[in-house]
């Protein structure tokens, strides 16, 4: 029996249930209930080592699965940070291809009423029939102007908010290829508000 023995008390205890036993068959009733009061008590510490070890498992068991459980929130919460990660580096890119053509147009648009300006005066000394139809277009780049402006203004609103939402992800301490990724988004974002100010500028010394 000596291989299924899983602690030394086992053999202790095996050794005193046989005596008992033995003892117990020769007629010594002393010796048989001391040997079977140290039986039960190696029993009892059997049993109370045993409920330990159980103790000491499931509290084990319980602490890996609390850590398993915290590894998988990480992981979910770091997908959700690369999620908004990228849909703020979209709308940045998206914001940045708008500002760039509005931009243009605008300067494109600048340059061709300047160009218009002059040759108004000179039709304006020549054939004063076109008058009316040069006030028309000046009232017509108000009107474009005026509309460049609204559209100016109300891109600050997206911007400010791709700003507040990049350095909310940077107060969340992102790795460092995420955090790279942030601070270019950041730079973008910032870089248009000031294209869209002078923009702003521009059209309020018009």
């Amino acid at each position: 029996e000596l291989d299924t023995i899983n602690h030394p008390l086992e053999a202790d205890a095996s050794s005193q249930m046989l005596m008992y036993r033995y003892e117990e068959v020769t007629g010594s009733i002393a010796e048989t209930y001391r040997h079977f009061r140290t039986y039960s008590s190696l029993r009892d510490t059997l049993w109370q080592l045993e409920k330990q070890q159980l103790q000491n498992d499931l509290t084990r068991e319980l602490k890996d699965k609390e850590q398993a459980s915290e590894i998988d929130l990480l992981q979910q919460k770091n997908h959700l940070n690369n999620l908004y990660l990228w849909v703020t580096i979209g709308f940045a890119i998206l914001a940045l291809i708008i500002i760039a053509l509005i931009y243009g147009n605008y300067r494109r648009s600048r340059k061709n009423i300047l160009e218009l300006k002059a040759l108004n005066d000179h039709i304006n000394q020549q054939k004063k029939q076109l008058e009316l139809a040069t006030v028309e277009l000046l009232k017509s780049n108000r009107d474009k102007d005026r509309i460049l402006h609204i559209v100016a203004h109300d891109l600050r609103s997206p911007i400010n908010g791709i700003i507040g939402l990049s350095n909310i992800m940077m107060a969340q301490s992102p790795s460092h290829d995420q955090k790279q990724l942030l601070e270019m988004v950041l730079n973008t974002s910032q870089s248009a508000l000031v294209l869209i100010g002078e923009i702003l500028e521009l059209n309020s010394v018009r």
